[in-house]
């Protein structure tokens, strides 16, 4: 983490949310992929779960964490 800190800081990212900005950017573009692969909201967030390292069954923290902004998840 202090690499990965560190790296963030070297490019310009030195705000305090700078580096989970990205997880959450990161987050996003991987929830899209999945939705238009399988079309099943679940499922995608499953799968989005893993691609973070979290375990399958972390979806709706996800939802709630990283995909938040999502215009979708804006009034849930």
């Amino acid at each position: 983490m202090r690499t990965y800190g560190r790296r963030c800081q070297a490019i310009g990212l030195e705000a305090e949310y700078a580096s989970h900005a990205l997880r959450c950017m990161f987050a996003e573009d991987c929830f899209q992929m999945h939705l238009a692969e399988c079309g099943d909201r679940r499922e995608a967030l499953a799968e989005t779960s893993l691609d973070l390292g979290h375990g399958d069954g972390r979806g709706r923290y996800v939802e709630q964490v990283y995909l938040r902004y999502l215009p979708e998840n804006e009034n849930s």
